[in-house]
């Protein structure tokens, strides 16, 4: 399977997961960024049908500067305060990164793809911060954090 087809079908077993762990959950709340020349106003839904990943090989920080850059010139409707990241281990483990950057430093938490939307939701009302849920990964041999 192609790089591309490999990169979709993760990011819809992705969205599949993450919108039906929980009641909380199931309201689509997450974007998918395909074009960073896009207006963002409302959530992606699955199955997704992308064909651009522009944010693929960018460091969290880069990404959390072209999706601030997105929302200053475009006026998107997405929130940067927490952002997920796809990465290698992503397509080994269902796993990806929640990155929180704030002025000194950049965290990233690995939660499982059904985690997701629930972990967003619980960092936005602040419930849990991003810094105890790396504390509690750290304690997993996966360095996974779960809710489990």
């Amino acid at each position: 399977m192609g790089h591309q087809r490999r990169l979709f079908a993760m990011l819809n077993e992705f969205l599949d997961k993450s919108y039906s762990f929980s009641e909380r959950a199931r309201e689509p709340r997450m974007v998918v960024i395909d074009d960073l020349a896009t207006k963002y106003t409302s959530p992606t839904e699955p199955p997704c049908n992308i064909a651009r990943f522009p944010l693929e090989n960018k460091t969290p920080a880069q990404c959390f500067q072209l999706l601030e850059e997105n929302v200053r010139e475009r006026d998107s409707d997405i929130n940067t305060d927490y952002f997920v990241v796809f990465d290698e281990r992503s397509t080994q483990d269902s796993t990806v990164g929640i990155v929180d950057v704030d002025e000194d430093e950049v965290l990233t938490v690995r939660v499982r793809f059904e985690h997701t939307a629930v972990m967003l939701s619980t960092f936005n009302v602040a419930n849990l911060t991003v810094e105890e849920a790396i504390e509690s990964a750290n304690e997993q041999s996966d360095g996974v954090y779960s809710l489990d």
